[in-house]
């Protein structure tokens, strides 16, 4: 190998092991709350569940998932499926809190959209 690759993956991952880890702790513990409270606030939320930044919010049926995460698109927020009645949020490990808030903004409002179409 190169010296120059050898000393660029060292660095990385020192820097993974140290400043990334702890910022995927410390902002995937605020938004792990943030998606907790949709327990209590939202009719289409059944469960949360994670560790650090990957998040995955489990919804009542795979049509409300499906609707959620195509909306979520639409309004600039990436989110994966997780099998038939989960989305999940895996954002990078350089995520803010700022960024964060944003994201679940996005989120809490669609939920919202939604659940006033289906009354």
């Amino acid at each position: 190998g190169s010296p120059l690759g050898c000393v660029a993956a060292l660095e990385t991952i020192d820097l993974v092991e140290t400043e990334l880890m702890a910022n995927a702790q410390r902002v995937g513990a605020h938004l792990m709350a943030r998606c907790e409270e949709l327990l209590d606030t939202s009719s289409l939320v059944t469960d949360v569940r994670g560790k650090g930044l990957m998040i995955g919010n489990q919804l009542v049926d795979k049509e409300a998932t499906h609707e959620l995460m195509v909306r979520c698109f639409h309004n600039g927020l990436l989110t994966l499926p997780a099998g038939h009645k989960a989305m999940r949020l895996s954002p990078p490990l350089i995520l803010t809190l700022r960024e964060a808030d944003l994201g679940f903004e996005i989120l809490r409002r669609v939920l919202g959209e939604i659940e006033a179409e289906r009354v």
